[in-house]
């Protein structure tokens, strides 16, 4: 079976940003705002992590749970 470590998003510092530290620092910005705005931004930060997530399992296959 082939490597697929080099398939992991956290190996590469833009993949690891757009897919999970924009997000964050996009919630983290939220803080301030009012309870809707907030509540919608970190409803869709949340959202695009779990995508993230549930691809990046599927693109590194076994290696993603070590």
């Amino acid at each position: 079976m082939a490597d697929r470590s080099n398939h992991d998003w956290l190996s590469t510092r833009r993949d690891s940003l757009l897919a999970w530290w924009l997000p964050i620092g996009a919630m983290l910005l939220a803080v301030p705002l009012a309870d809707g705005p907030k509540t919608a931004i970190w409803v869709a930060a949340l959202a695009w992590m779990g995508i993230a997530c549930l691809r990046n399992a599927h693109r590194c296959g076994p290696v993603h749970c070590r």
